[in-house]
């Protein structure tokens, strides 16, 4: 077996056991694009053991599978598919905002979902590792309303509804609530989230 061939298929196997034991332990990497490097860095690797091994039997059912199963995404109205292309290309984050060292926002729009501010609680726990979870997921449509004071049938809305966040202020935070000081169109408005909403998944 080539040298080139071997170290794939470590690296496959150690990049999936990596990834399934962090969410086990529920721990994430840090950085923004951290796992669009990694998965984009298998793709080409893949790309180039396919093409490099192709007349191997078993890479050529291999790579017919890793084929088959990129159309078969598409079959169920695409939706597959269109995640895995907003995953790679980091499509669903509009926008992100570090309020401290300890929270932040990011503003997301995924595929067949509403535009939502997710609201991270981050605890560093390695040097390349923190731990993650999502307090609160308010629609952003209802933020830039209550900041503008905008009804929210009111027609300006839709126009206003993709304006970003200039600025974001840690208010307060309880075990019920996080208040958080939007700025958007340079008005400043304190909003109150509850936390641990179900809402949106």
């Amino acid at each position: 077996m080539s040298k080139s061939l071997k170290i794939y298929i470590i690296f496959s196997i150690v990049l999936i056991l990596f990834l399934l034991s962090l969410n086990l332990i529920g721990l994430n990497l840090k950085g923004e694009y951290t796992y669009q490097i990694l998965v984009w860095t298998w793709i080409i690797f893949t790309f180039y053991i396919v093409i490099k091994f192709w007349k191997i039997i078993y890479i050529k059912i291999y790579g017919f599978l890793l084929f088959a199963l990129v159309g078969l995404s598409i079959l169920p109205m695409a939706i597959p598919f269109f995640s895995i292309l907003s995953f790679l290309f980091n499509l669903n984050t509009i926008q992100t905002i570090k309020v401290n060292d300890k929270y932040k926002i990011v503003v997301t729009k995924k595929v067949m979902a509403m535009k939502r501010a997710y609201i991270y609680n981050n605890e560093s726990k390695f040097l390349v590792l923190e731990k993650s979870n999502n307090i609160a997921r308010p629609d952003y449509s209802d933020i830039v309303s209550e900041t503008l004071n905008l009804n929210s049938d009111d027609p300006k809305l839709y126009e206003l509804e993709n304006t970003p966040i200039q600025q974001a202020k840690l208010i307060s935070v309880n075990k019920d609530s996080i208040g958080i000081e939007y700025q958007i169109l340079n008005k400043k408005k304190i909003i109150y989230h509850n936390l641990n909403e179900t809402y949106g998944y």
